[in-house]
């Protein structure tokens, strides 16, 4: 300043300068006004005469003005605030006193007696003697100079958030008490003299949320809070901005409460809470309200809110007590409200107040058994998935994260695979739906919505290009990150840090200024623009200093953008890097006027720099392809650089010149810089990699300008994909990895295709200049080629093996790896597999020959020798692996197969084993890394040390110097200790530093969201559990921890063994806490609690035998066993049982337990191919229990009798309550542990063939169930019901083989020679003849006898086996719903013994009882049996049955049975013609009479008539059937509307909607409250009420053709939701058949859903509805956003590959060969594989299209793959034929594959003109969208799991299909139509399929005829063809996988593909 001249430097100093010499001029004292007037005169008016002065005091107004407030240190302001509060306008206000008078009353009552004490005493000695009036008058004079009016004038909107800050900066950065308390005073000046100002959401927000926070300091809290008072109370905002803030405020409320819990301060926030309405507190969730008022003391019933206490929420009160409460906490669907407002409300993620209480609340409700019951029902799916994903979105603030992890942790148990990938799908959908909304706000200028503060790179919009003749609007939207910079500086003015506020505010004011900045502004949402235009200056007289942007001066040091050490993380922070790249990147490009100024926000706030990194590239490379694109803007002058500057002189001097300076395009030099990261990946910060790699996934949604496909966009920079895949692979971007392999092998496909071309065009050339050119020119064009092709081969296949341990885990399997090479993948494959058996196999070949070789070593070569840490082939022992890692495998192994203790002793060896040979001198160099090298080798020795309760395990000295490197086992055992040895502190510490470690390393975030990251929180929550329990003595947590467990049934056995090992080990210590000598000093209660712990860990260990033993690790279940053993043994000598015999029993506990264990060892022994040993421990244990239950002979002969415990068990077992009746409850227990036994007995009995079935049945079977129903016992009744009729049906199964057939045959034969022989003697005339014959007659007779009794027994035998089979399935479905499926195999037993009268009777009796809903599956099969019943006996009760049962289904389940009885009804409907049978009655009776229609049909359509008018008696169901007939005859009247042929041209081509008219009955059909929307799905509700249906409230008045023979329409329902719901209303068609087929595929998926395995990998097939109304026509659900498959293709393929061929022109080859009469299959084959070559796939683009997030890009991809998996095994095992590319749709969103049009099933597509010879639609392009892995991996494997199902199932689906083969309705061959369809398209590709529509009606005629001629007894060749190949196919003749191979193989063959229908495109 010295050297600078004196006028310069009053310019700068100008507003204080003015602030101190202004009051002196209106002082009393005249001293001091000459004093201000010498001042005055010496220094600005010579150096500022005149008009200068005056234009310097507007340029600096708003500095002078705050200088000059800033010297207010006194009171004496009332007198000055009335004289300016008169000028002001009044206002309404919230409250009833008079507006005139609130300053003056503000000003008082905020005048607090000790802070006017504190002022008088302090503040005046301190600051210059200006009194307020004389700095008012200042003001005033400054004010009226620049024509400003006054104060309160000059303080308008725009100013004061400017002003505030000033004083919030002031206040906050004193760091004197006394100068704060002054300043808070000037400021609540301000405040009343502005009062009528406080009506902007932004001012109100922001000085509340400040107030809130200066509360904080006790000398502050009463004039803060009173203006927190004042502001509620006489603001003028909006009740909506009250209500959008009033969460953030309690919860901040709650939060000073907390910390400040004295009566004063809650007082004080009493006196806040009472300034809110009622009505505005709800706004507020519930809960939070709840936590408040039990802080505070609003009471129980503050302002008409009713409050409850923390207590009074708690869900699981007493149920009496609590039952208000109950019904009050239910929404309408059910769900807790609580929870529902924690989804409901927005709680910010930056708000650490209102996290922090939803946190606690949860954490309280997540440790309620009920609760966790009720998240676990399937219904709340949706919710828990939501639920998650809100406490996810918390992880990231630092204050909650490690109660957000400890909540998460409590959730642990519900994020099985299901739900996680639901959850991620949401993430990524929630993304989408930003970019979406983003992407339509550019176009529209509001929108409505809460408002949302998150700003995270997820949620990043995409923007539309403007036409280029619109240069100006394009400029406007010219980067979407104009409105994420908005966004995020929206939340900036509101941040605790001063400094962030101060630059964001100007920073803000100074965008919004700008085109660009106002462009954004009116793009964002509405909520976000009424808190932001605070900051757009529209005041009528705005001053100089307001209309001038602000010049900002930053102080960063530019680095050069071209030198690597700018783009390189090596050496620095995190936050160096980012900041520095992005203030160098702005600074060296132009953006435009927003990016421009951002260089002091990312300078102070590095934060910034994560959000706005990937928006900056793009705006410096947009800018220069628009630059580029639009040369002629710029060069007639329009440069925006030149438009502005915001930076001070030398700032915007340093700038100009760097960007001057730079050579090249933007597009080189960031590329450069980019490719030099990820070039350096291995010594690259990794979170600055994923910084990057974010940047080029981002860069890669946004379109490219003139970009022609979606790939195009992958070419914003110039990159090596190589380089790209290995820095996300080190980032464990692993999805993203796979991505870019994607890309880069498109890359190199179109370089190599464009290095061809270039090759073909010139070869002419080279041929004509051969002479001219060299020979090494031409060699170089060939090695360009050639090296191409070389890079192009899969450069990527090393790096899968990385990745694919981390996707999916079927994608490893599609790993191709050379063994010779690289032993690694053969190890990776072992361990994916969980295979340790081979894992350690292996490792021990390894070491025989690691130390065979090195044995063999000269002692020199000994010495020098060194292993590599890897065994990579640098080393000297290439094929080998270092011994470090080998021992680290197999111990790795060793716990993966349970053998804990082995590898503790491993791994203690190895350390003794290198300590040994050190000190010998030997193997040192071999040994020397042996435990140093690898820190892991400590991790899994903790594990196993707390798995085992091996306390005194102590590390080595070596391993305590890696104490940085503890993993989470070390902290478990460490927990476990102290837990053991009751040391608080070092637990307590302990716990403390094991969540900081879980902080601190786990990546949870989007990209990596890996479930097992998760069961460490978990564990960490049930030690901390356990430590109360143990410090309490109480079993306060056993009910959560079993419910718990309950819901993990689809985790990985690991994830369970490990909870529930460590549970056994907390509970084991407990109980051993509890020691006889505590024991005899608590009293009673005490002991109970022993005993329920000690139960409950016997459960535990029960729970890991029975999980092991069902997921095959049997070696855990031993180990439970074990432990089992020793707690008996324990008991007995606890209870002193120890001489009491196993019939003796003892304590009823005791029996149980043995009875479980005996049980459960049975079982494993089973399971480990050790049937003699499981059946004798069973048959043993029942001999003990009752001595002589089993009275028949024992004709084992296996001696074989294991030990059923430790002590000797073949004493006496004598005892006198065998055959006695059971009464006592001991008995009763016995006898429930009995039927259990004697039923699992008997099932492996007759597994082994130990004993012939009806011994079976009579001595275990029967026996078991007798118990059950003399006892009522109901714990595992169903399942005995089951295995009793479920063996009783496979015995009847093989006694209808044909062998009975024959024997019969045979016996008729020998009756008819019998009557030979009969007339024979007769005849005879010689009397040795007639004694020959005689003796030949005795034989036969004797033979014929014994032949009828052993038939007869037969036929005995096997009716006795078939009523046992349906007795006990109709008892199975009476008990319990766990094995409803066994109703197919009833319903097929039962319709094929449709006569047995008997069986009749028993289903008639049992109908009564069995809930109808479980036959709704079988509603097509059951109405098609209806008829009338008759006076003939054979079928009489039969049909009474099947009414009855279909009565009592309409009755209870009306919505899921009218429409099929309905359709039957209408089974006279047979074309147009027949529509009017509707309205006359009495002709459509006389049409049933006249013998149009068979017998059969008759009979069942008056049967259903019948029905429903036997069921409209019942007054709940007249009015739905009359709506739903008049419904059904609506549809069909429009499926049957017919078009002359010129109108069906003109209609289609149009693509208008056609009007209902006034004439069509569908136009009448409005608010049917009682019929739910057709093609809706309505879940079968058990309790038969259906309340909330969505209803029908009527029909948009139009129809749309979308073309084909039929003229299907597509109408639109409305529901009573709001929903719109498209229907395809099809005549002329039957849909019954796709409709059967529809309900096979439910049924798959249903036992897809019942396997754990394809459970978890989300296998299922996508069904939609079809609903039959009439024999030619129904109504099909409309699949909402789907796609066909060939209308994509036929689409993308001319786009994305130009050169290829045409698919019409594809199409016309193939069709013109097979027109050849010379054809031949080689001809086919040859131009089959020339389309090949000239038309690639292309299906993988869709992807890359729809799904631009590269976590949604992979899920999609396995959804796809996994769908059509699915979809192909099923079709093949149902014969489903005729999958040409529009049969198939894509859905949009999922990507799932959905097929339609399913009437050409069963084989029947073999038999068309042009037979089919593949087994399902494999073409190129399917296998394109699989991705790099085709048909490898997921694909193989899922169609693998799939028919394993159907298989193990194949019982149940032939039982379904069996039951269809019943069905006299479902046509098994080929529709005539389909046929003349194919037929017809291959006469002639181009014609009109309108041309045939006489030739439909033929045909449709024909069809009718089929059908009528059908009846119900026919079981033709077609029948029987289609359920044996079904049968085949589901047969063991050729195991699974080769079995896939070969379809595969058959699929893609070309051969086969060649030979198709052309119509079918099997090119694409």
């Amino acid at each position: 300043m010295i050297h600078k001249p004196v006028k310069e430097m009053i310019i700068q100093s100008f507003s204080k300068i003015m602030a101190f010499t202004l009051p002196l001029l209106f002082q009393d004292n005249a001293n001091l006004i000459d004093y201000g007037k010498a001042i005055y005169n010496k220094y600005i008016k010579l150096y500022l005469p005149g008009e200068q002065f005056k234009n310097s005091c507007k340029e600096n107004i708003d500095n002078i003005i705050m200088e000059l407030l800033y010297l207010i240190y006194d009171t004496n302001l009332l007198e000055s605030y009335n004289s300016t509060q008169q000028q002001q306008p009044q206002q309404p206000s919230r409250s009833s006193s008079n507006s005139s008078t609130l300053g003056l009353e503000f000003l008082k009552s905020l005048t607090i007696e000790e802070d006017e004490l504190l002022y008088q005493s302090t503040l005046k000695i301190k600051f210059p003697n200006y009194k307020g009036h004389t700095v008012l008058k200042a003001i005033d004079y400054i004010i009226n100079l620049i024509d400003e009016g006054s104060l309160v004038i000059f303080l308008n909107q725009y100013r004061l958030p400017t002003t505030f800050n000033f004083f919030h900066k002031k206040i906050e950065t004193t760091i004197y008490n006394e100068e704060r308390h002054r300043l808070i005073y000037i400021y609540k000046y301000i405040i009343s003299l502005i009062q009528n100002q406080i009506t902007h959401p932004f001012l109100y927000k922001s000085i509340i949320l400040r107030m809130i926070r200066y509360m904080r300091e006790k000398s502050m809290l009463g004039i803060c809070s009173g203006i927190i008072e004042y502001i509620l109370e006489n603001s003028k905002v909006s009740n909506e901005v009250i209500n959008e803030n009033i969460l953030q405020i309690i919860s901040l409320l709650y939060q000073y409460i907390n910390d400040h819990p004295d009566s004063y301060s809650l007082e004080r926030v009493n006196a806040i809470l009472s300034r809110y309405t009622p009505e505005e507190f709800e706004y507020c969730p519930k809960f939070i309200r709840n936590a408040l008022s039990s802080k505070t003391s609003i009471g129980r019933n503050f302002m008409g809110i009713s409050f409850k206490s923390d207590d009074d929420m708690n869900i699981d009160n007493d149920k009496d007590k609590d039952k208000d409460k109950d019904k009050e906490e239910k929404d309408e669907n059910g769900k807790e409200t609580y929870f529902n407002d924690i989804i409901k409300f927005n709680i910010d993620s930056n708000s650490s107040s209102s996290i922090m209480i939803t946190i606690k609340f949860l954490q309280n409700q997540l440790n309620k058994k009920n609760v966790l019951d009720h998240l676990n029902s399937s219904q709340n799916k949706e919710f828990l998935i939501q639920l998650f994903s809100k406490i996810f979105s918390w992880k990231n603030n630092a204050i909650v994260s490690r109660e957000t992890l400890k909540c998460i942790g409590q959730l642990h148990p519900f994020l099985n695979d299901n739900i996680m990938n639901s959850f991620i799908n949401l993430m990524t959908d929630q993304g989408n739906d930003t970019k979406e909304k983003s992407k339509d706000d550019n176009n529209t200028n509001s929108t409505s919505g809460n408002m949302s503060t998150n700003t995270s790179r997820a949620s990043t919009p995409t923007i539309d290009f403007a036409e280029e003749n619109d240069i100006k609007t394009e400029l406007s939207v010219l980067c979407p990150g104009h409105i994420i910079i908005l966004k995020y500086l929206s939340n900036c003015i509101y941040n605790n840090d001063i400094s962030i506020v101060s630059i964001a505010i100007p920073l803000l004011q100074s965008i919004l200024r700008t085109s660009i900045g106002s462009s954004a502004f009116h793009q964002l949402d509405e909520p976000y623009k009424k808190y932001l235009n605070i900051f757009i200056s529209n005041h009528p007289k705005v001053s100089t200093s307001l209309s001038e942007p602000k010049k900002f001066y930053f102080e960063f040091k530019p680095k050069d953008i071209e030198k690597s050490e700018t783009w390189s993380s090596s050496g620095k922070t995190f936050n160096e890097w980012i900041t520095q790249l992005s203030c160098t990147m702005i600074i060296s490009f132009y953006t435009d006027e927003i990016f421009d100024q951002l260089i002091v926000l990312i300078e102070q706030h590095s934060k910034f720099s994560e959000y706005i990194l990937s928006y900056i590239f793009y705006a410096i490379l947009f800018n220069e392809h628009h630059r580029n694109n639009n040369k002629h803007y710029y060069e007639n002058g329009m440069d925006e650089e030149s438009k502005e500057t915001y930076y001070q002189e030398e700032n915007q001097q340093l700038i100009n010149n760097i960007r001057q300076n730079i050579q090249g395009s933007a597009c080189d030099i960031l590329s450069r810089g980019v490719s030099g990261m990820l070039k350096n990946y291995k010594n690259e910060d990794p979170e600055a990699l994923r910084t990057i790699l974010s940047v080029l996934i981002f860069l890669r949604q946004q379109p490219i300008p003139n970009a022609q496909t979606q790939f195009d966009n992958n070419r914003w920079l110039n990159l090596n994909y190589n380089d790209v895949v290995h820095a996300a692979i080190r980032c464990n971007l692993y999805t993203a990895a796979l991505m870019f392999i994607e890309i880069g092998i498109d890359y190199d496909s179109q370089a190599l295709a464009s290095a061809n071309n270039n090759a073909n065009t010139s070869v002419r050339k080279r041929r004509s200049h051969m002479r001219n050119k060299s020979v090494s020119s031409m060699i170089f064009d060939d090695f360009k080629i050639n090296e191409i092709k070389k890079s192009k081969k899969k450069w990527y296949q090393d790096l899968l093996i990385d990745i694919f341990q981390h996707t999916d885990p079927d994608d490893f399997y599609a790993l191709n790896y050379n063994l010779n090479k690289n032993i690694r993948p053969l190890i990776k494959k072992y361990e994916h597999e969980r295979n340790w058996r081979k894992q350690i196999s292996f490792y021990e070949r390894s070491l025989y020959t690691i130390y065979g070789q090195y044995n063999q070593m000269e002692e020199e070569e000994k010495k020098n020798f060194q292993f590599s840490s890897h065994g990579n082939e640098s080393s000297q022992m290439s094929t080998t692996l270092n011994p470090h890692d080998i021992y680290f495998n197999i111990a790795k192994s060793l716990n993966g197969l349970n053998l804990y203790h082995l590898s503790f002793n491993l791994l203690s060896s190895v350390n003794s084993f290198s300590g040994y040979f050190n000190t010998k001198g030997q193997y040192q160099n071999l040994n020397r890394s042996l435990v140093d090298q690898n820190d892991s080798f400590l991790e899994l020795q903790y594990e196993s040390a707390w798995k085992i309760s091996q306390w005194d395990f102590e590390p080595t000295t070596n391993f305590k110097l890696h104490h940085q490197a503890h993993g989470i086992h070390y902290y478990i055992f460490n927990c476990l200790k102290f837990l053991k040895r009751g040391n608080k502190e070092k637990f307590s510490s302990t716990v403390n530093d094991a969540w900081s470690f879980i902080e601190n390393n786990m990546k949870l975030d989007q990209f990596d969201v890996k479930k097992n990251n998760f069961l460490p929180l978990q564990l960490m929550n049930e030690i901390q559990e356990g430590w109360e329990m143990i410090h309490k003595k109480i079993p306060k947590f056993l009910d959560i921890w079993q419910a718990r467990i309950e819901v993990m049934k689809d985790n990985e056995f690991k994830t369970i063994e490990s909870i529930l090992m460590l549970r056994t080990v907390i509970l084991n210590i407990i109980i051993e806490s509890l020691t006889p000598d505590q024991l005899a000093s608590i009293n009673n209660t005490d002991l109970n609690t022993r005993d329920i712990f000690k139960s409950f860990l016997i459960n535990n260990l029960f729970s890991i035998s029975k999980i092991a033993r069902k997921t095959g690790n049997l070696q855990s279940a031993q180990n439970s066993i074990e432990f089992l053993h020793q707690i008996m043994k324990e008991n007995e000598e606890e209870e002193g049982l120890e001489d009491l015999e196993i019939g003796d029993f003892g304590e009823p506990h005791h029996m149980k337990l043995l009875h479980q264990l005996i049980l459960e060892e049975a079982k494993i022994l089973w399971i480990q191919d050790e049937p003699s040993l499981a059946i004798n421990m069973l048959r043993q244990h029942i001999d003990n229990i009752s001595p002589d239950f089993l009275t028949f002979t024992n004709t084992n002969p296996l001696n074989t009798t294991p030990p059923l415990s430790r002590k000797n068990s073949n004493a006496s077992t004598t005892s006198s309550r065998g055959n006695k009746d059971m009464t006592t409850s001991e008995d009763a227990e016995k006898n429930e542990i009995l039927y259990q036994l004697l039923s699992r007995l008997g099932n492996w009995i007759g597994m082994q063939r130990l004993e012939n079935p009806t011994s079976i049945i009579e001595n275990y079977m029967e026996k078991a169930v007798k118990i059950i129903e003399n006892g009522h016992y109901k714990s595992s009744a169903s399942e005995v019901y089951f295995k009793f009729a479920d063996y009783a049906n496979d015995q009847y199964q093989v006694m209808c083989q044909p062998d009975i057939c024959v024997q019969q045959k045979l016996l008729k034969y020998k009756e008819k020679e019998l009557d030979a022989l009969k007339s024979s003697i007769r005849n005879s005339k010689s009397t040795n003849e007639r004694n020959k014959y005689e003796i030949q007659k005795r034989r036969i007779e004797t033979q014929i006898e014994l032949d009828k009794a052993e038939i007869n027994r037969v036929l005995q035998t096997r009716e006795m086996f078939l009523v046992k089979a349906i007795e006990n399935f109709l008892k199975t479905l009476v008990h319990s719903d766990e094995y409803d499926i066994c109703v197919f195999r009833l319903i097929a037993l039962w319709f094929k013994n449709k006569y047995n009268t008997l069986i009749n009777q028993y289903i008639y009796k049992y109908i009564k009882v069995i809930e109808s809903r479980k036959f709704l599956t079988l509603i097509y099969q059951l109405s098609a049996r209806m008829s009338i019943a008759s006076a003939d006996k054979k079928t009489k009760y039969f049909v009474l049955t099947v009414n009855a049962l279909i009565q009592k289904m309409i009755i209870d389940h009306p919505y899921h049975c009218l429409y099929q009885i309905i359709a039957l009804r209408n089974g006279d409907i047979l074309s147009s013609y027949d529509i009017h049978y509707f309205a006359s009655p009495e002709k459509r009776k006389q049409n049933l009479n006249s013998g149009a229609l068979n017998k059969q049909s008759v009979l069942r359509i008056q049967a259903a008539a019948a029905m429903l008018n036997s069921v409209k008696k019942h007054r709940h169901l007249a009015q739905l059937i009359q709506e739903l007939e008049f419904l059904s005859e609506a549809y069909i009247e429009l499926a049957s509307l017919k078009f002359s042929a010129s109108d069906r041209k003109k209609l289609i081509s149009n693509k208008k909607p056609i009007s209902f008219g006034n004439k069509l009955k569908l136009s009448k059909v409005k608010e049917l409250e009682r019929v739910p929307v057709t093609t809706k799905t309505l879940a079968v509700d058990p309790t038969c009420a259906y309340k909330d249906i969505v209803f029908i409230k009527g029909y948009k008045p139009y129809f749309q053709l979308i073309g084909g023979i039929n003229l299907p329409k597509v109408i639109e329902c409305l529901g009573s939701d709001g929903q719109i719901y498209k229907q395809l209303v099809k005549g002329s068609d039957d849909l019954r058949q796709d409709a059967v087929l529809s309900k096979i595929f439910t049924l798959v998926n249903v036992l897809l859903n019942r396997d754990q395995s394809t459970r978890k990998k989300q296998l299922s097939i996508r069904t939609y509805h079809i609903i039959p109304l009439s024999p030619r026509s129904g109504i099909i659900e409309w699949v909402k956003n789907t796609i066909p498959f060939g209308t994509y293709l036929t689409e993308a393929h001319p786009k994305y590959n130009k050169n290829d061929i045409m698919p019409l022109e594809c199409r016309m080859m193939l069709h013109n060969e097979q027109q050849k009469k010379n054809s031949t299959p080689k001809s086919k084959l040859a131009v089959y594989n020339s389309i090949e070559a000239q038309f690639k796939p292309v299906f993988r683009y869709f992807f890359q299209e729809r799904f631009k997030d590269p976590f949604d890009w992979y899920n999609k991809k396995i959804s796809y793959t996994k769908s059509v998996s699915v979809n192909s095994v099923t079709g093949w095992v149902v014969g489903l034929g005729d999958r040409h590319c529009m049969n198939i749709l894509i859905d949009l969103n999922t990507a799932e594959a959905i097929h339609i049009d399913l009437g050409i099933a069963f084989d029947a597509g073999k038999l068309l003109s042009i037979p089919e010879c593949i087994p399902f639609r494999l073409t190129r392009d399917v296998v394109d969208g699989m991705g790099i892995n085709k048909v490898e991996g997921v694909f193989r494997k899922s169609c693998e799991d799939t028919l394993k199902v159907l298989r193990t199932n194949s019982n149940v689906l032939l039982t379904i299909l069996d039951v269809f083969r019943y069905d006299p309705l479902y046509n098994w061959t080929i529709s005539p139509l389909k046929m003349a369809r194919q037929v017809q398209e291959a006469n002639n590709l181009q014609s009109d399929t309108n041309d045939i529509d006489q030739e439909d009606i033929q045909i449709n005629n024909k069809n009718n005829d089929l059908e009528t001629d059908s009846s119900e007894n026919k079981n033709n060749d077609d029948i029987e063809r289609a359920f044996l190949g079904v049968k085949s196919k589901l047969s063991e003749q050729m195991g699974i996988e080769c079995q896939i191979n070969e379809l595969i193989e058959m699929a893609m063959n070309p051969e086969n593909l060649s030979r198709l229908f052309p119509g079918w495109q099997p090119y694409m």
